[in-house]
């Protein structure tokens, strides 16, 4: 059983300045959430909404914990109880989705280290060491900081031009990356249509992967795929899709865990047949490692990873920070130690 229970705030500084919807962010704060058993096994989640993207802010996220803490649900939690065991119970306290996310995490990093190994072995014995990872480009310091870097894969955020700037901007981003490199367009449904159609013509013949979110409606999203030989991928529409099948015109499911879906349900994303990308929120490394693992787990086949926001940390609050090495990310063969935690960086929260 579950012995001990603590909650710790962090703040940590970004290396530029983060806008997210009307937000400009400098720095990213968070909770991280520790739980001890009776044999000092520890399991570490977590909480970090995001201001312009969650709902929840971090005060109302230490009440909601506060709370779960008081009815005691963690505290019954068995060594043998399977992920879907406890995840049915957690999800009938409606949960925010940071709160649920880091809640999962914790609670899987202490199954984990009873069984000394690692999440990503303990849901699906896979045995890779690392995830590929896609470099993220905002704007042309991005593009040279990352032509040497050994990232193979580029994001490039778009929709924010008018369609003529867009088009040169996509391949003068290009011309200026390695040989074999591929490209990933994020509009974050900032195109109309015909602009959307537009553009894709234009840059017919580059190695596009995928268009992310590219339409301001997402219902004229099949008309597009129609129209255009690059594949769309859902991120923030895609929750309209789960309960039904997913429409052959899908062909990348974009996932932030800490927003949607559960943990469960997105082990369960694989069955769609659908190429699954995980997407991080930028958390600092201990929230980045918990999604590595299930990127893992996921067994996408060296599909690039959106965790890249790693590199807008200027510090983190673990002690060893994450490795992103020639375009990915290195992974453990055990959970993260609770000594790797920099105590100095964290304020305890009383529960």
């Amino acid at each position: 059983m579950i012995d001990d229970i603590k909650l710790y705030r962090y703040s940590i500084a970004l290396n530029r300045s983060l806008r997210i919807s009307s937000d400009i962010l400098t720095s990213r704060s968070g909770l991280i959430l520790i739980l001890t058993d009776n044999d000092n096994h520890t399991g570490l989640g977590e909480i970090a909404p995001l201001p312009g993207l969650h709902q929840e802010t971090i005060d109302d996220c230490i009440a909601q914990i506060r709370s779960v803490n008081q009815a005691g649900v963690l505290q019954v939690f068995s060594e043998n109880d399977a992920m879907t065991v406890w995840s049915e119970p957690l999800a009938r306290l409606n949960l925010f989705p940071s709160v649920r996310f880091g809640m999962q995490s914790a609670l899987l990093q202490l199954t984990a280290c009873r069984q000394d190994t690692s999440v990503r072995s303990m849901l699906s014995n896979v045995l890779a060491s690392e995830v590929k990872v896609n470099a993220l480009i905002t704007d042309e310091q991005d593009n040279r900081k990352f032509t040497r870097s050994g990232f193979q894969t580029f994001k490039v955020k778009t929709g924010r031009r008018p369609p003529e700037q867009e088009i040169a901007w996509i391949k003068a981003i290009y011309q200026n990356l390695p040989p074999g490199s591929r490209l990933r367009l994020d509009a974050n449904c900032g195109w109309q249509l015909n602009e959307a159609i537009t553009i894709c013509h234009r840059l017919e013949g580059l190695p596009v992967e995928y268009l992310e979110e590219p339409l301001c409606d997402y219902r004229e999203l099949s008309l597009l795929a129609e129209k255009v030989s690059i594949p769309i991928a859902l991120d923030e529409n895609l929750p309209k899709f789960i309960g039904r099948p997913i429409p052959d015109w899908i062909a990348v499911l974009v996932v932030k865990p800490t927003l949607f879906p559960e943990i469960t349900e997105l082990m369960q994303l694989k069955k769609t047949g659908k190429a699954i990308v995980l997407s991080d929120t930028f958390q600092s490394g201990v929230g980045i490692l918990m999604l590595g693992e299930l990127a893992a787990a996921l067994n996408q086949g060296g599909l690039a990873m959106g965790f890249d926001t790693l590199n807008w940390l200027s510090e983190d609050i673990l002690i060893n920070r994450p490795v992103i090495k020639n375009g990915s990310m290195l992974l453990s063969d055990k959970t993260i130690p609770i000594d790797d935690l920099d105590r100095a960086q964290l304020t305890e929260i009383g529960l």
